[in-house]
């Protein structure tokens, strides 16, 4: 449960980070996924050069893959402390 709920809070953080929205917005505004893969696919491909698609791709994979490893994680933290 512990970890569902650091993988969760990870994605909600990333997508809110990366979302682009202003600090006024709503909160469903503001943790659109949609938005926030756009955003981060526009400032691999703008500021690394990447090529549309391949920033694209690396967005999902970071929003997808992040949290899987969050995941990961504290599973293996919480089944080394749990006595």
């Amino acid at each position: 449960m512990i970890a569902s709920v650091a993988a969760l809070v990870t994605f909600f953080v990333l997508c809110r980070l990366f979302s682009g929205t202003p600090d006024n917005a709503g909160l469903l505004a503001s943790v659109d996924p949609v938005s926030a893969v756009k955003g981060l696919a526009f400032a691999l491909a703008f500021g690394a050069g990447m090529p549309a698609t391949v920033s694209m791709l690396a967005a999902i994979a970071a929003l997808s893959i992040a949290p899987a490893a969050v995941f990961l994680v504290a599973h293996r933290l919480a089944r080394r402390f749990d006595g």
